[in-house]
């Protein structure tokens, strides 16, 4: 199965909705209205990408502060869990910001139950970071992951 990215426009915005409210995503991810979801998606410092393989949608990420020089990654969310689409989706969104832009990081937040989340982060290179060391992440109870520019084209997982 070939994974592809792609910008996500409007007409995205039903299936990035609803694989938002899927059962299971409950306190692993967030979730907004379609008009937050328009707002997200107008504003130029926001990238969002659909991911699809055989036509089908897949997942979706969402970025902010892109082309600065820490970038979010806000939310991802794949349909069909368990099958490492994240991991791959995430790749290609994590390829399209180092080529694209001029960030030199790459960072997110994941609560401390979503094991499977971390892992999957970790094998791509994020690694666990102080809070304090990254003033831009500011207060949270979920756990901040750091990919360094550097460290990605080393991450022999990828």
């Amino acid at each position: 199965m070939a994974l592809e990215i792609v910008r996500a426009s409007e007409a995205d915005i039903p299936f990035i909705m609803a694989t938002e409210r899927l059962p299971g995503n409950d306190g692993l991810v967030g979730r907004w209205e379609r008009d937050e979801h328009e707002r997200a998606l107008a504003d130029r410092s926001n990238a969002y990408f659909v991911g699809f393989a055989d036509g089908t949608g897949v997942g979706f990420v969402i970025v902010q502060h892109w082309a600065e020089r820490a970038t979010l990654i806000k939310r991802i969310i794949v349909a069909d869990r368990g099958k490492k689409i994240g991991r791959e989706l995430l790749s290609k969104v994590i390829e399209a910001i180092f080529t694209q832009t001029d960030a030199s990081r790459v960072w997110l937040n994941v609560f401390p139950h979503n094991e499977r989340a971390q892992k999957a982060y970790s094998a791509l290179g994020f690694r666990f970071e102080d809070r304090a060391k990254f003033p831009e992440s500011g207060e949270s109870k979920a756990l901040l992951m750091v990919l360094q520019r550097l460290d990605w084209g080393s991450a022999s997982t990828r």
